[in-house]
């Protein structure tokens, strides 16, 4: 990227007012983007335009980084005006659709793919930004088949072959999703996208050892992409490893000191260890709306969890699974309203709430549920569907739950209040 940098800054400097290169301004700019210099980016961009003026690739471009950058009002406001000011721009077209989605307007989200799509039918980035939509919405086996036909028409596009590999993993159909990424790697080697969704199904599948060396490997290739070192640092912090993920994230703080996901991991992790003015610290007050948003919104929930804060808790958590746009995310803000319902020992309502989710979290919080009113066998189905290849605090959580409800012949290790605990640390975790 240094190398690319210094290339494309001296085209700039020996040509800038040369009409025929715009395109090597847009190359700097988006090398400073991609390397997490977004204010520079930005700068770089409007230098341009002032330039060019008549170069939609370099509003768009612009646009592109107001959305990195989660100005999400001027973002949409600037694909706006390219799409009003040049034409067949399935650039900007989706581009606003994007911007939509990360909003959580996602009604509008399709609705605006589906338009590019008959104004471009020809063209990848529509169909699979719509494919993201329906996934991004929960409708995994629509989004399955948007994506396989895409994957069909659009056999170089490695967006494609990423997406279906990642709503395999969402559905949990583990081989196909391994399957997939393989495939795609072969035809894509230098992806990174494709690397980290093989890396993540690693995860998933519970190789841990294996998921993070191959994201030490994408992350010493790519050195600035942020989802690869968020990826080994979300590990780090799901096995419990709670110095090194902290070290991980601000790896990824020292490129990009905004990027929301990185800020809150780390306020979930000061959360599990009860440091919540440093959480707070981290922590966006305004009403959410972003995916990231939401996610903050939940740890504050937990927060409020921890130190028995329970109205404001289900206050919180009540909200997030009424109003968030972002299917998994709802699951987890109903998994945390189970697992206040059970620190108040309401276990008939955490059961009741934890009928509308199905993960491993859930599972573990109705085995809990049932074993406290004496439900042994229901109790059991749900232990028994835990693997022993899921996260070692989930693993533990689940011999605990056995062992203090005499499921199993077992010793117990520690008593109720590290049960509860453990519960409310392993959704902090997920999150």
């Amino acid at each position: 990227m240094e190398e690319a940098l210094n290339l494309s800054e001296k085209i700039v400097q020996e040509h800038a007012d040369d009409p025929e290169i715009p395109g090597s301004w847009a190359l700097q700019s988006e090398i400073l983007r991609k390397m997490g210099r977004l204010e520079d980016a930005l700068s770089s961009y409007e230098e341009a335009i002032t330039r060019f003026p008549d170069q939609s690739v370099l509003r768009c471009g612009r646009a592109a980084v107001l959305t990195d950058m989660s100005r999400y009002a001027e973002a949409l406001e600037a694909y706006d005006e390219v799409m009003k000011s040049f034409e067949n721009q399935v650039v900007a077209s989706s581009g606003r659709a994007d911007v939509l989605k990360n909003l959580g307007r996602l009604d509008e989200a399709l609705a605006a793919y589906d338009q590019a799509i008959l104004e471009f039918d020809e063209e990848p980035v529509p169909v699979c930004g719509r494919a993201d939509v329906l996934r991004t919405m929960g409708k995994l086996n629509e989004a399955r088949d948007a994506y396989i036909e895409a994957k069909r028409r659009f056999p170089y596009e490695p967006t494609a072959y990423c997406g279906l590999g990642d709503v395999y993993r969402e559905k949990g159909d583990l081989e196909l999703a391994l399957i997939t990424y393989e495939d795609a790697g072969k035809r894509f080697q230098y992806d990174a996208r494709i690397r980290i969704g093989f890396a993540n199904t690693l995860r998933s599948a519970g190789r841990f050892e294996d998921a993070l060396q191959e994201f030490d490997r994408i992350v010493y290739v790519f050195k600035y992409d942020l989802a690869a070192l968020s990826g080994r640092a979300n590990i780090l912090k799901s096995l419990g490893s709670y110095d090194e993920a902290l070290k991980a994230y601000d790896r990824v703080l020292a490129i990009r000191p905004d990027y929301a996901y990185a800020r809150f991991a780390r306020a979930a992790i000061f959360a599990i260890r009860g440091d919540f003015n440093q959480a707070l610290a981290l922590l966006p007050t305004r009403a959410p709306s972003t995916l990231s948003e939401w996610v903050a919104f939940h740890i504050r929930g937990m927060m409020h969890l921890k130190r028995s804060e329970f109205d404001a808790a289900l206050k919180i958590f009540s909200k997030g699974a009424s109003e968030s746009p972002f299917y998994r995310n709802r699951q987890y803000f109903m998994n945390a309203m189970a697992a206040t319902k059970v620190r108040m020992q309401s276990f008939d309502e955490a059961i009741s709430l934890i009928g509308q989710s199905d993960n491993v979290i859930s599972r573990l919080l109705l085995s809990h549920s049932y074993a406290a009113i004496g439900r042994v066998e229901l109790a059991l189905i749900q232990l028994e569907s835990v693997n022993d290849n899921e996260l070692p605090p989930l693993v533990e959580l689940r011999d605990e739950i056995a062992a203090q409800f005499r499921l199993s012949p077992m010793s117990a290790h520690y008593d109720r209040d590290w049960l509860l605990d453990r519960e409310t640390e392993v959704l902090l975790q997920a999150a």
